[in-house]
């Protein structure tokens, strides 16, 4: 495509580009928005997995320190004067004992209700706290049987000294559950009284909605709802009103039932994390009796296995399309298409710029080529002068000897001497002519292989020895006039499948620019090419040189396009990275140089394969890039 249809394709090359831009930078922000939102999803889940933890902790260490009071409230009441007094007789005691239980009702944080039961199951003395804050002392035709009741029944199997602690359920009177609800922890212990003949159970009734509030509070607040659940799965709290306390009214409403998959996972692993359809799930597992004092465990029957605490949150989707995030999207859309226009502008007009700089490289490269061309014409019609010169004047003294013999015969004064000498030049003017003529012949054939080879650009077999002593031929030329030799010494003996075209180029610049640049001022020195044979497969060729050498600031760049030393005299900077091109690109090989002004000698070492590389059309064309060694 040229030039011109590539700049009149500038609109719509504009306008594809700077869609491909606009795509790119959509595909950045999106990444970044979508690394943005996990980052906060992480964290915000995090947040949830520590508040879980937190409360589950929390509500344990509260429940043990509760506990822990009203265990030790129970033991210095079952020691206290007046059950002292109730173990040797009962009957006078009793007034004493409810005095009491009455104080203990009235003054104890939590507790509700304190009373004994006598070893039939039968409340023997009562007292609950009333609602303004007192205590009353129930009369005996209030008491209600408690036989069946199954915290009755456990706390007689202890022995005295020990303690029973009940599972959270809510509080019965005369066998139905208590209106309104009364979330109950009972503790009690087993007494001996009458001379140990008769035993009774000392009990106290706690509330628990000091630690079920703590769920209610903190479900009021973000996404997220906080649950207690009990060993069985019935939910004791953090649900519907309608779905709590299950077991009480014989109902299977639990998370056993409503989450049987959350509720399997969570009783395999009970510090759980699980998300399922777009909700967390986080589950502790507490055990009353893992936060109770080392020393009381073993006096201490709890029925309170373990507890859950699980939070189920559902965090919200975070949209660049939804609320406030629209407004952003569309600002940003908006933002992007016009960075991507001027984008899109900017590298196609740099693209522009590029592909005109390429083209100006292309014609100074085609220039080179033709220059380089032009000058070796130029050498070997200079060589064929001589010996075409020296037949031509040959030919024109037989000519002359001819006429002069022609005329004696006319006279008829041709003599034997005569006939003698004639045919001796004509002898040796012969051999002159013959010896000039294929001297002739073997210059032309070589600059005519080594023209071929220059234009064509194809791969083919040749011996490289031979082959280089036929350019040494078309370069010897170049020579007169000057007080520097051109020599070979080659050994390579290999016959190599390359590019002889763009081989002979690179030679003849190397050897151009080492009579050109490196013997100044009619300078004496010679110029050697060697060849030699390497393991692999590889072929060395070296360029020597005995000339001024290159300065070591310059010798690091002399492969740099366009760096020359010679401005003044028409050095165009593009023959060695044309020719480091060639060597690396087309000829599958590598290219230095070393030199030394203070020891005169300067030497450029190319190594390339016995077989080239196949290359493209299009690796041919691209050697004359040279922007792309910039």
């Amino acid at each position: 495509m040229s030039n011109r249809t590539q700049t009149q394709n500038i609109p719509r090359q504009k306008l594809l580009l700077s869609a491909a831009v606009f795509i790119c930078l959509s595909a950045v922000v999106l990444s970044v928005w979508k690394f943005y939102a996990y980052s906060n999803r992480q964290s915000e889940i995090e947040h949830v997995r520590q508040m879980a933890e937190t409360t589950a902790h929390v509500l344990a260490d509260r429940t043990a320190n509760i506990m822990h009071s009203y265990i030790s409230s129970l033991r210095i009441a079952s020691q206290s004067p007046p059950m002292q007094k109730f173990r040797r007789t009962p009957e006078e005691a009793v007034a004493d004992v409810g005095a009491l239980l009455e104080h203990i009702a009235r003054e104890s944080p939590g507790a509700y209700k304190v009373r004994f039961i006598d070893q039939n199951g039968m409340e023997m003395i009562r007292a609950d706290k009333t609602p303004d804050g007192g205590a009353r002392l129930f009369p005996q035709e209030e008491l209600q049987p408690k036989d069946t009741r199954y915290f009755f029944i456990n706390t007689m199997k202890l022995q005295e000294g020990q303690v029973y602690i009940s599972p959270l359920d809510l509080n019965m009177e005369h066998d139905e559950v208590q209106i309104p609800w009364v979330p109950t922890i009972r503790v009690a212990t087993p007494i001996s009284f009458d001379g140990e003949n008769n035993h009774g159970v000392f009990m106290y009734n706690f509330y628990a909605d000091n630690l079920l509030s703590i769920f209610d509070r903190l479900s009021k607040d973000g996404n997220s709802a906080f649950m207690l659940v009990n060993e069985d799965g019935y939910w004791l709290t953090g649900r519907p009103e309608e779905e709590l306390w299950g077991f009480m009214f014989d109902k299977d409403h639990g998370m056993h039932s409503a989450f049987p998959e959350i509720w399997a996972e969570i009783r395999k692993q009970p510090q759980s994390f699980i998300h399922r359809n777009g909700a967390f799930w986080s589950a502790h597992s507490i055990a009353l009796q893992d936060y109770l004092p080392a020393d009381q465990r073993y006096r201490i029957v709890s029925e309170h296995h373990r507890w859950y605490v699980v939070t189920r949150t559902t965090l919200p989707v975070l949209s660049p399309f939804q609320g406030r995030g629209l407004g952003v999207t569309v600002a940003l859309g908006a933002l992007l298409l016009l960075l991507s226009w001027f984008c899109g502008d900017s590298l196609i007009e740099r693209r522009n710029a590029k592909i005109l700089k390429q083209a100006a490289e292309r014609d100074l490269v085609r220039a080179e080529k033709m220059a380089l061309l032009g000058r070796m014409v130029a050498g070997v019609a200079h060589e064929l002068s001589t010996p075409i010169g020296n037949a031509v004047t040959t030919a024109s003294t037989l000519s002359d000897m001819v006429e002069e013999i022609e005329e004696e015969i006319a006279g008829g004064e041709l003599k034997k001497s005569s006939v003698t000498q004639f045919i001796g030049t004509t002898k040796n003017g012969c051999t002159l002519i013959l010896r000039g003529l294929e001297r002739a012949s073997e210059m032309l054939k070589s600059f005519k292989q080594i023209a071929v080879d220059q234009t064509s650009e194809k791969k083919r077999s040749f011996v490289l020895d031979d082959y280089i002593e036929e350019i040494a031929a078309t370069l010897r030329p170049h020579f007169s006039g000057t007080n520097v030799v051109l020599v070979t010494d080659l050994s390579a003996n290999m016959t190599v499948d390359s590019y002889p075209g763009v081989f002979s180029q690179v030679l003849m610049n190397i050897v151009r620019n080492a009579l050109l640049h490196g013997f100044p001022d009619k300078q004496k020195g010679r110029i050697k090419i060697t060849s030699r044979a390497l393991e692999d497969d590889m072929a060395e060729i070296c360029i020597y040189d005995d000339g001024q050498g290159i300065p070591d600031d310059a010798i690091r760049h002399i492969f740099e396009p366009f760096f020359t030393t010679k401005e003044k005299i028409g050095g165009s900077g593009l023959g060695l990275s044309i020719a480091r091109s060639i060597v690396v690109d087309i000829l599958g090989g590598e290219i230095s140089a070393i030199s030394s002004p203070e020891k005169n000698f300067t030497v450029f070492r190319i190594i390339i394969p016995k077989t080239a590389p196949d290359a493209t059309e299009h690796d041919t064309r691209n050697i004359y890039d040279v922007t792309k060694n910039i």
